[in-house]
């Protein structure tokens, strides 16, 4: 069974993930052009290369101003400025130097800001794929930038027990929480949390690793490895802000009460939130049973809350589904979809079902979607119905008054100007004529 994140608002919680791969190998030089630098990396964990190149995210870097900032494929070659960036990136900046030496930075939308310098990292930066990379001697940096926050990967060679890397932070200060480290501002607000890592052997061992903090820098320490080995570890940078958080990619549902409720994230920690616009306040809820986003959200009419499928981080995927009781403020789990799928749509049928259109599948296939699934409150159950005619993510859907679906726009290899039209009284879809050009985004109504 499958185990089943909103952009964050200015202010509000985002994620920067930090992995450390230490490999047992001769540290032979690593800095190189963006083909060496990938070899070496595929060599050394062909099951982690796509993920540490960024593959399966909509992000990349470019060098604007002297620094590489992330920016999303579809404003590839257009103006794209870094307060873009800061909002895509759930209010969280970065900025990666062309040096490793040299320091890179984290801004958040308030103007609060810390930089960051990896001790003892040299080499320029490569641009490898999505991923910007750093390497000389033994070691190697690598950022992709996800959607939520980044992640740092760390590829060392010859590691073994005690410290394996260091950050020196200027612009707040450290504070040790038990297993867990603080970066907070001069009143003393938490800006940044950092997670003791999980770290892996190759052969699955888990190896522990800590987080130590003094005189402004912090350290990550392995033990319990006899000689070398290849290691894989993987703490979390969590930035925070003074009020309610959320994660990326969210679903905001309007209830029957007309108050909102907001869900999905990129972390467990992460709540699902009710909005009340009597009073403008938020208040926390139970949390999806685990990270979701990149989901769907129907309200339907009994006023429960169906949410079904989506991914998180770490290359999961989800075929569940799930019902928010906005009188208790709990989740409960209900049938699940026939297969994993995200980017898809769900959209209110007349007689109160669910359809649930396109989407994409999990690797290693990959694959853009045409099947469709039809969810009934009554039962539970989710059944399949006809399927799109053309294969589509990232389109949108609309209820049309006479109980029949718009489905409009997407991708596939490329984006989709066609158009379809879906009739409940005979599961099929029929062509809608074509759009002047081609739409990519996501909406349901």
């Amino acid at each position: 069974m499958s185990r089943s994140a909103v952009r964050s608002m200015p202010s509000l919680r985002s994620v920067v993930a930090v992995a450390l791969l230490l490999v047992a190998s001769p540290g032979e030089a690593l800095a190189g052009p963006a083909d060496l630098l990938r070899d070496r990396l595929s060599a050394a964990f062909p099951n982690l290369a796509r993920e540490v190149l960024g593959h399966g995210d909509r992000f990349g870097f470019e060098l604007q101003a002297g620094a590489y900032i992330a920016r999303p494929d579809v404003h590839r070659g257009t103006e794209y400025s870094p307060v873009e960036s800061l909002e895509e990136q759930g209010g969280l900046l970065l900025r990666l130097p062309p040096e490793g030496r040299e320091a890179f930075s984290f801004l958040q939308p308030d103007g609060f800001s810390v930089s960051v310098r990896q001790v003892g990292l040299q080499g320029r930066a490569v641009l490898v794929d999505r991923a910007v990379a750093y390497g000389s001697g033994a070691t190697s940096a690598w950022w992709s930038a996800t959607g939520q926050g980044y992640k740092l990967w760390l590829l060392l060679f010859g590691a073994s027990d005690g410290p394996v890397a260091s950050w020196q932070v200027d612009g707040g200060k450290l504070v040790q929480r038990e297993d867990r480290v603080e970066v907070q501002d001069a009143r003393g607000q938490p800006r940044i949390e950092i997670s003791a890592p999980r770290a892996y052997a190759a052969d699955g061992r888990a190896i522990r690793v800590s987080l130590t903090v003094a005189d402004e820098r912090m350290t990550a320490v392995v033990k319990g490895i006899q000689g070398t080995t290849t290691l894989l570890v993987d703490p979390l940078w969590v930035s925070t802000g003074s009020v309610t958080t959320v994660g990326r990619d969210p679903t905001a549902t309007l209830l029957l009460d007309g108050r909102v409720l907001v869900t999905g994230g990129n972390s467990a920690s992460v709540p699902s939130q009710l909005y009340d616009p009597r009073d403008h306040s938020w208040t926390e809820v139970a949390s999806l049973p685990g990270p979701h986003y990149r989901h769907t959200a129907t309200l339907l009419r009994d006023g429960r809350v169906l949410v079904a499928g989506g991914m998180a981080d770490g290359a999961i995927y989800y075929d569940s589904a799930y019902l928010f009781d906005p009188d208790a403020g709990t989740w409960t789990a209900t049938g699940s979809l026939s297969n994993e799928r995200y980017y898809h749509t769900a959209t209110m049928l007349p007689d109160g079902r669910v359809l649930v259109a396109g989407g994409a599948s999990p690797p290693p296939g990959d694959q853009v979607l045409a099947t469709c699934e039809i969810y009934d409150p009554a039962s539970g159950a989710w059944a399949t119905t006809g399927s799109l005619i053309g294969n589509r993510f990232t389109h949108a859907a609309t209820a049309l008054a006479d109980g029949h679906v718009l489905v409009v726009g997407g991708k596939n290899s490329s984006g989709l100007s066609s158009t379809e039209i879906y009739d409940p009284a005979l599961g099929t879809w029929s062509s809608a004529g074509s759009m002047n050009s081609a739409q990519i985004g996501r909406a349901h109504v």
